[in-house]
């Protein structure tokens, strides 16, 4: 089990990713493997703890004895759009909020992409085991009551209650204990809203490989995605407080004004993106990741001092980061930082968010290029999926 906590104050929910890579063939277990260490980036920077491990089970107990909640997720389900599906999720609740799946002649179950679980209530029932699944296991069970509608389909309901009558089932499927000791209690058991649900994507087990990554990495290379300044743009330059004469910056005005903190500057923009280039008005159209040297060509030497070069989370982007490798990102940033110090110590660099963040405890940066620290794969709380 590997831990990894909140960049700054944890909250009373934790996230547990499930490692369920060996279900995924060879290239899908990459895709998945490369989405999996942007969400634990991505999650311990809206100040969620990650909880990360093979045994589902072994996760929610250690997470009983910390926190009020769990979301526990598979390693191929991402968050998309920032915060959006924790801004829309209840702050408090007795049950599990999932999928619920009617199985027909398999009892009730949750998919496990994704579900909520109120840890006080699964803590008073005694920890007892997710249930995993069971083909082909006769048993007696009581009928949950649900809704006559559905979110989709006739197997996936929008609440279920603890019923009366009982029935024979043929199977067991994932999750089934835990809705059985739910219902029991009465606790409530009900699906995601749809404000939840359209904010987080799963690469399904079945079937082919999923081109969400590809559709997701070709729409945010032509298309002015982010129009208005993400993170904490206003707060920089940092303690600081250098004076810039010069930025180098994403094709973003409104984060490009942040930045500035009321310093008149000459503004570079740069961009992989043509179209976020046209809408600021124009720039070098250069991608540092692949290329950081293209970077490095485009910053004047003149003034190291005033030149404030603004790296964004390039590095550890939504839009790419699941073509490209955790190690394939550290070591071009690692490449860029080195080239940097070569050529313009003094100036300052600004990082909304590093490639390894979350996987090493995150220290707040002086942002001279001088200090910035190479990261070190050996160094690194990595994952299972990478031991």
């Amino acid at each position: 089990m590997q831990i990894y906590k909140a960049k700054f104050k944890s909250k009373k929910t934790c996230v547990c990713i499930i490692d369920d890579l060996s279900f995924y063939d060879s290239w899908t277990k990459e895709l998945v493997k490369n989405r999996a260490d942007y969400t634990i980036t991505n999650l311990t920077g809206i100040n969620y703890d990650v909880v990360v491990g093979k045994d589902e089970n072994t996760l929610l107990r250690y997470a009983a004895g910390k926190y009020q909640y769990a979301i526990v997720i598979s390693a191929a389900t991402e968050f998309i759009n920032g915060s959006q599906f924790f801004d829309n999720h209840p702050d408090q609740f007795n049950g599990i909020i999932g999928h619920i799946l009617d199985g027909g002649d398999a009892y009730y179950g949750l998919h496990y992409q994704c579900y909520s679980i109120n840890l006080k209530t699964y803590k008073q029932l005694g920890m007892p085991d997710v249930g995993a699944d069971q083909p082909f296991a006769t048993h007696m069970q009581t009928i949950p009551f649900r809704s006559n509608n559905s979110v989709h389909d006739e197997y996936l309901p929008f609440w279920i209650n603890n019923g009366i009558d009982k029935q024979k089932y043929k199977h067991r499927i994932h999750g089934w204990n835990l809705i059985s000791k739910f219902l029991e209690i009465d606790a409530d058991i009900s699906c995601y809203s749809d404000n939840c649900r359209e904010h987080k994507n799963y690469l399904y087990r079945e079937g082919n490989t999923n081109t969400y990554a590809y559709q997701k990495y070709n729409y945010c290379l032509t298309t002015h995605v982010h129009t208005k300044a993400t993170g904490n743009a206003e707060k920089y330059p940092r303690t600081y407080n250098t004076p810039v004469q010069i930025l180098v910056t994403i094709a973003n005005k409104d984060a490009a004004a942040k930045r500035l903190y009321g310093y008149p500057a000459e503004i570079i923009y740069y961009d992989y993106n043509k179209k976020a280039l046209e809408e600021v008005g124009g720039g070098h159209c250069i991608d540092p990741i692949h290329n950081p040297q293209s970077l490095i060509n485009i910053i004047p030497t003149h003034n190291p001092k005033g030149t404030v070069i603004d790296l964004s989370n390039i590095f550890a982007y939504e839009g790419s980061a699941a073509l490209l490798p955790l190690k394939y990102r550290i070591q071009q940033e690692n490449t860029l930082v080195l080239l940097l110090q070569e050529t313009m110590p003094l100036a300052t660099v600004i990082f909304d968010k590093r490639a390894a963040e979350g996987f090493t405890t995150w220290k707040s940066e002086t942002g001279l290029v001088a200090d910035l620290k190479i990261t070190q794969w050996n160094d690194l709380n990595l994952p299972s999926w990478h031991l």
